[in-house]
């Protein structure tokens, strides 16, 4: 942007392109926000023409996982039973973002609340894994991490209790980080207590630096005790990991590994070994840990396959390339296979299809208004299938 060979609106404008060209097949998104997005990115366009840009990240795509809140958005949360009533208030890090100049361009799905390693919901429908439509992407921050890989958004919010960040990831082929807890505000409080984190989801480990300097900074609302790193975290990628000490533990709390995850961690361990790393075998003999774990978070027996292509990629000790060309084949699923389902997976009778909400420019001609009284924007839906 500073040196003018990129304009932040030709950028935003080609990542709602890519969204409304590759998320019909996938359904990554529950909303989007066009008009918002190029009023930013012309906001940010003009900050950089007059070098009164606001850091490296004024400008740049971002999505918003439905369980933040954005003023002027809903935050639905994979449920029939929210409000679609607007937010009145940013969440932490939306307002960081914000104050950072980011293209907020919308938001991203969630299983129901949250609350599962799968990305579908009653609202939504079923979010799709780009390596292969058949399987899932992983949750419960998987419409985030399928917007990273496929280049629908290039930063990436989600939330983690139990893996919800780092289980998408891994079946996409993407960067996911659950920080320390407390260095990145938690507001409002997640559902599931101090189990709860907001993080970011990346192609690259440098795209998280810059979006962990931005949104890991302490906010007045949290209600837990914050941190605040002074370090940079860009400052130490290129250092390496020799001397780091990591603890490795081959089946945690006696867990049954598949054998292809088992064979990709033991490379990703011998590869740190060769780069200096001091790798020491670890088991903290806690048997009855994944078994606590399970009513709170694990799918049970409304699991699905993992996505393996991306995840195989993932688990080898690096994400799948992403270069334009390299990007995940888009392969359109069977139309009978969307849309809500039961738990032993048959479609339910009569079930509506997921339509993501596209807000849209208010005419008089269209269905799409401006409520005066509140200031409240309605929405025209389009149909994803």
């Amino acid at each position: 942007y500073a040196d003018r060979t990129a304009s932040p609106v030709e950028v935003a404008q080609a990542h709602l392109d890519a969204i409304e060209a590759i998320d019909p097949a996938l359904n990554a998104f529950v909303l989007v926000d066009p008009e918002r997005a190029l009023a930013a990115a012309r906001e940010s366009e003009r900050r950089w023409s007059s070098g009164e840009q606001r850091g490296a990240l004024d400008g740049i795509p971002t999505s918003i996982k439905d369980l933040s809140l954005v003023t002027g958005w809903p935050t639905r949360k994979g449920s029939l039973a929210t409000s679609d009533e607007p937010d009145t208030e940013d969440s932490a890090v939306v307002s960081r973002l914000l104050e950072a100049g980011a293209t907020l361009l919308g938001k991203t799905t969630t299983p129901e609340l949250g609350w599962k390693g799968l990305c579908d919901s009653p609202l939504t429908g079923d979010t799709r894994n780009p390596w292969d439509p058949t399987r899932t992407p992983g949750g419960s921050s998987g419409g985030a991490a399928v917007a990273a890989i496929t280049g629908m958004a290039t930063l990436n919010i989600g939330s983690d209790g139990g893996g919800s960040i780092r289980m998408p990831s891994a079946f996409c082929g993407t960067f996911g980080l659950k920080a320390t807890h407390a260095f990145v505000p938690l507001y409002p409080p997640g559902g599931s207590g101090l189990l709860s984190h907001v993080g970011p989801i990346t192609r690259t480990v440098r795209d998280c630096a810059h979006l962990m300097a931005t949104i890991a900074v302490p906010d007045a609302r949290e209600i837990y005790p914050t941190q605040h790193d002074v370090r940079s975290w860009l400052g130490s990628i290129e250092e390496g990991v020799a001397g780091l000490r990591i603890a490795y533990s081959p089946a945690y709390a006696g867990a049954v590994v598949d054998p292809q995850i088992a064979a990709a961690v033991e490379r990703t361990v011998a590869l740190l070994a060769d780069l200096g790393a001091e790798v020491e075998l670890a088991d903290p003999g806690d048997a009855g840990a994944l078994g606590r774990l399970d009513p709170v978070h694990l799918p049970g027996e409304h699991d699905a396959p993992p996505g393996r292509r991306g995840a195989d990629r993932a688990l080898a000790g690096r994400a799948p390339d992403v270069d334009a060309d390299r990007r995940p084949p888009l392969r359109r699923p069977p139309r009978a296979a969307s849309g809500p389902r039961d738990r032993a997976g048959t479609a339910l009778p009569g079930a509506p299809p997921h339509r993501p909400c596209v807000i849209t420019t208010p005419k008089k001609s269209s269905s799409s208004r401006i409520d005066g009284d509140q200031g409240r924007r309605s929405t025209r839906r389009r149909r994803s299938d």
